[in-house]
């Protein structure tokens, strides 16, 4: 069934969320407060819808898709409003401000943001953060605010699964926890990165069986400042001691682009080196993993449907646990704790449940 579906934005996951929602049939206008952006985008988005219809075979003969300034808006009645500008509460309150006049009784509002919990943007709104490219990932992450009710996230399910959107359902306390699993990683990337570790050698060591970009490649894939916006976000709702674990990568993300000559032309690493890293932050990778898994936060169904759909793993995580061995990888990081690294790197439990039933089998 089309539906009317508002996408408040022009960038690159308005773009893409508002392609895939108009090759689904749907009529979806695209609202921007900007005129240059908004002929940009419309340039951008016939581009595409011609290359679709033109290559359907004749399925497909028309799609409907319409381009709009806030203030354009007359008689519109929008059933779905996905939020997609960029990560600034100020900016994502004042589009559903502008837009709260257009919803159609039972509109399910909707932001894209990976960082800013729903609830603190507007009441009744959802977090869908979806995984780009959406075509070819099917999946997001679905944030669903504590005092919402229970019928509207039903909807808001049913919405997905209708469009072939996997969802990974999470409350707000556990909200964003994928792009929060690579915290460490990216912290422990960027403090190789000011010891003088190349680029290229940092980059490659960052990329594992379980994630098979590059954390450097990430940065560059997502843009630095969008990655430094929402960690600054992750950041302020943890407690001091854990936040200040983080500097290494908020000082990374803020001068990445003046610094990247620097670092492509920093230390290669010998094969030995490179080795060490590799290992370190591949072993870091799998802890962090298993520690939101022991907190509850994400459930190993979801972490390896994540991992392939997203992050490009070639294994799940029970399968590079069982390759590595649970005793490794707990010794590794126990080892690599004492020696003074971060707290992250302290074991999860479930490893260390592991090494004592080794141990108590060798007894």
């Amino acid at each position: 069934m089309s539906i009317n579906i508002c996408i408040a934005g022009s960038g690159k996951i308005a773009r893409d969320a508002g392609r895939f929602f108009l090759k689904k049939g749907h009529a979806v206008c695209w609202v921007s407060a900007g005129e240059n952006r908004l002929v940009e985008l419309q340039a951008w988005i016939n581009k595409h819808v011609q290359s679709f219809m033109k290559h359907s075979g004749g399925a497909v003969r028309e799609l409907s898709a319409s381009f709009a300034l806030y203030d354009e808006l007359k008689n519109e009645s929008f059933d779905v409003v996905f939020e997609c500008r960029r990560e600034s509460l100020d900016v994502k309150q004042e589009a559903f401000a502008r837009l709260a006049d257009r919803c159609a009784a039972g509109c399910l509002a909707f932001s894209s943001s990976s960082s800013i919990l729903p609830s603190a943007i507007v009441k009744g709104c959802l977090g869908l953060h979806v995984f780009y490219p959406l075509e070819l990932t099917g999946l997001a992450e679905l944030v669903v605010p504590a005092d919402l009710p229970g019928s509207t996230c039903d909807t808001a399910i049913a919405f997905c699964e209708e469009n072939g959107i996997a969802c990974i359902v999470q409350d707000e306390a556990n909200a964003f926890a994928v792009n929060r699993l690579l915290l460490p990683l990216q912290n422990e990337l960027f403090t190789a990165l000011e010891r003088g570790v190349s680029y290229a050698d940092a980059d490659a060591a960052s990329a594992s069986p379980l994630c098979r970009l590059g954390m450097c490649e990430f940065a560059r894939k997502v843009g630095p400042a969008v990655v430094a916006a929402a960690v600054a976000n992750y950041c302020s709702r943890m407690a001091a001691p854990a936040s200040a674990q983080f500097e290494a990568l908020s000082r990374g993300l803020a001068g990445f682009n003046g610094s990247i000559g620097r670092w492509k032309s920093g230390r290669k690493l010998d094969g030995r080196e490179s080795d060490e890293l590799s290992t370190t932050l591949y072993y870091l990778f799998i802890n962090t993993c298993l520690q939101f898994v022991e907190h509850q936060e994400i459930s190993t169904a979801d972490l390896n449907l994540v991992m392939d759909s997203v992050l490009g793993a070639d294994v799940t995580l029970e399968q590079a646990i069982a390759r590595e061995g649970k005793t490794r990888i707990a010794e590794a990081l126990v080892k690599i704790r004492a020696q003074g690294a971060l707290s992250y790197f302290e074991p999860s439990a479930l490893l260390e449940l592991g090494t004592a039933t080794a141990a108590g089998k060798t007894a």
